[in-house]
């Protein structure tokens, strides 16, 4: 046995040492914590240190107790790690702890199905609810999108109910002659916001749009620099 072989994964011991089967035929003890569950075999002791990480051709000196027999037998760690119950507690590409185990994982070649719940965003910003190992289904809680005139009824995995009120988006100069739920067909005002802000000095947007939160007059330097390119005209917009 190479001792300078590399380590396992970091989960799982370097050896496993002096295994021995229990009296009910069902397990091999391998030290700590670790055992092997191995059915139909008698009374055993299997002597030989087995490197987990690299699958060498070994000599297992087996013992049989009922009869003091003692034969040397060619069994790989290939053979001997189909039973390694030993966790595996790899993080899996999801970010998860895998709760498979030695033999189940083919000692970190593949994975159990990770066990725990999903938790991406989906595209609505909510929460998947799923098991992780699953495909994201439909959203199933209630869409959060709304309008002037009401809220969608539907769940969020459902096309939202087209609004079939008039669209409120209008000034003093145009408006949109469609459905609230349809594409404006009112091209945007170009004329000065003729509203005041709370500061009292006038709005620096257009008509028919969300004023701007900052003053010409009280928030200057910024307004120049950020929203007019250092153009610092008085009507610039």
């Amino acid at each position: 046995m190479d001792n300078g072989a590399p380590s396992h994964m970091t989960w799982h011991r370097d050896y496993f040492d002096k295994f021995k089967e229990v009296s009910d035929g069902s397990f091999v003890g391998l030290g700590d914590n670790h055992k092997l569950s191995v059915k139909g075999k008698s009374d055993v002791m299997i002597q030989k240190l087995l490197n987990c990480h690299r699958a060498l051709e070994v000599s297992h000196k087996i013992e049989d107790y009922a009869t003091n027999d003692v034969a040397e037998l060619a069994i790989t760690p290939l053979e001997l790690l189909q039973y390694c119950e030993v966790s595996c507690e790899a993080t899996l590409e999801c970010g998860h702890t895998c709760h498979g185990n030695c033999r189940a994982c083919l000692q970190g070649r593949i994975h159990a199905r990770c066990k725990e719940k999903c938790g991406k965003t989906l595209i609505c910003g909510h929460s998947c609810r799923t098991g992780c190992a699953n495909d994201c289904p439909p959203c199933r809680r209630k869409c959060k999108f709304r309008c002037a005139h009401s809220r969608c009824p539907n769940k969020c995995g459902q096309p939202c109910v087209p609004c079939k009120e008039p669209c409120l988006w209008r000034c003093e100069h145009l408006k949109c002659n469609l459905y609230c739920s349809d594409k404006c067909d009112r091209p945007p005002c170009n004329k000065p916001c003729k509203k005041d802000l709370q500061c009292g000095h006038p709005c620096i947007g257009f008509c028919g749009e969300p004023c701007p939160p900052l003053c010409r007059v009280c928030d200057r330097e910024e307004v120049t620099a950020v929203f007019l390119g250092q153009e610092d005209e008085p009507g610039a917009r």
